[in-house]
């Protein structure tokens, strides 16, 4: 009997808790980056040319894992540059998202015919410091994370707002300030999101037909997170 590497056992617990909290037709792979390093193309390279070598390394395993789901749903691509808020281009028809930290990079994927857009996170919990998101957070959510002194907590509010930017990014060409939304956190563990700016009130709107879903876990050190637009 062959015995699994730790790296190889928390891949497969992330895998596990990944497809846990995503829709069954979000499709995503997750792996060590130095371990799926592929060559980028001319535009690739040029794309990503400012980044520092380590990220650069996770940039270039971020497009091979995607092309890898992308050739899964036989969705023929080109180069995988980046859109002008730095999110990766996909191609027509389709919404990704790509995530790095801690060494490990994750990608998904779905088809526009059943998500308008997707955005995911994955945060190494033990990179987290609260004092480091008190110019990103509201106020009273900042206030309340670090009385409570739970680290935790700061990494959900840091990489849920990175899972909503991700996704609205993908459909706009803007940026989202952390401070637009507020997360309620409830007795449970349940977060539930307030659209807090004029942008976000207006784009949260349950009568204009749009529909969303978020959900969070925090597995083997890494906290995820996955939000949509056009979940059915």
């Amino acid at each position: 009997m062959i015995r699994l590497s730790k790296q190889t056992e928390m891949l497969r617990a992330l895998a596990k808790s990944w497809r846990e909290i995503l829709p069954s037709d979000v499709r995503f792979e997750i792996a060590q980056s130095s371990d799926y390093t592929s060559e980028l193309s001319a535009l690739e390279r040029e794309a990503v040319k400012d980044a520092r070598k380590k990220r650069l390394e996770e940039f270039s395993a971020g497009r091979h894992l995607l092309k890898k789901i992308l050739s899964s749903m036989r969705v023929s691509y080109s180069d995988l540059t980046v859109n002008s808020n730095g999110s990766v281009k996909a191609p027509s028809g389709i919404t990704c998202t790509i995530s790095h930290s801690g060494g490990l990079v994750f990608a998904a994927a779905a088809q526009k015919s059943s998500f308008k857009s997707i955005g995911a996170d994955m945060e190494l919990l033990n990179d987290i410091d609260a004092e480091d998101l008190k110019n990103f957070l509201p106020h009273r959510e900042y206030c309340q994370i670090v009385s409570d002194r739970s680290k935790q907590r700061a990494g959900i509010s840091f990489s849920l707002r990175e899972s909503v930017g991700k996704c609205f990014g993908n459909i706009e060409d803007r940026f989202m300030n952390f401070d637009e939304i507020i997360l309620d956190y409830r007795n449970n563990g349940a977060v539930k999101i307030l659209p807090n700016s004029n942008y976000m009130q207006k784009n949260f709107l349950r009568d204009s037909g749009v529909c969303f879903y978020y959900d969070y876990m925090v597995s083997n050190g890494f906290i995820l997170t996955f939000f949509c637009i056009n979940f059915h």
